[in-house]
């Protein structure tokens, strides 16, 4: 992920942590990273961004063997909803997130 103006890191537990950025112009850009403490090194598990144009959200998987995979583009009616679905399930849903990054 780039620098952003605004970049917060929210610490899940001491191996896990969201990365949060976002733009300070309109149209608003962000990336939501679930990330991972590995071998002494922070590494990207699931990404949720907008970084192609600002209002196509996009959601993408990464595994251990493969890296990053094709997005899945997913709809909301703004930038704000999607940004605070993206924190609630890297929030909630990072056990399973990690254990599919681990098995791929």
């Amino acid at each position: 992920m780039s620098e952003w103006p605004r970049e917060v890191f929210i610490d899940i537990n001491p191996v896990v942590r969201i990365r949060y950025g976002r733009s300070e112009l309109i149209p608003i850009r962000y990336a939501i990273v679930l990330e991972t403490h590995v071998d002494g090194a922070w590494t990207a598990i699931r990404l949720w961004d907008n970084a192609h144009y600002a209002e196509e959200h996009h959601e993408h998987e990464y595994t251990r063997g493969s890296g990053k995979h094709d997005p899945v583009v997913r709809r909301f009616m703004s930038i704000n909803e999607a940004m605070a679905d993206a924190m609630k399930r890297a929030a909630q849903d990072w056990p399973a997130i990690l254990k599919s990054w681990r098995r791929g």
